[in-house]
């Protein structure tokens, strides 16, 4: 992945999903293959402020395996995005 990337977090339900949150991640912040987010960084969770639905302490831990790829497979992938 290169870039910013959208996550959706998704609360199966007997109706469908429900969407419970999201935020966006861009690949040049993510440090030791991990990334945290606390509360007030995330998506719709961040509207919680009594905490009455998520705990003040709530985050999101995204871990990434490290994909090894060739210089020009990556330059490949940023020209198709033009």
């Amino acid at each position: 992945m290169v870039d910013e990337v959208l996550f959706t977090l998704y609360n199966k339900t007997n109706f469908g999903k429900d969407k419970i949150a999201s935020f966006w991640l861009h690949t040049a912040f993510i440090e030791n293959n991990c990334v945290v987010l606390t509360k007030p960084e995330i998506d719709k969770v961040n509207k919680d402020k009594r905490h009455k639905k998520y705990p003040s302490d709530f985050n999101v831990q995204v871990t990434f395996d490290e994909v090894l790829f060739e210089v020009d497979e990556f330059n490949a992938a940023q020209e198709e995005k033009l």
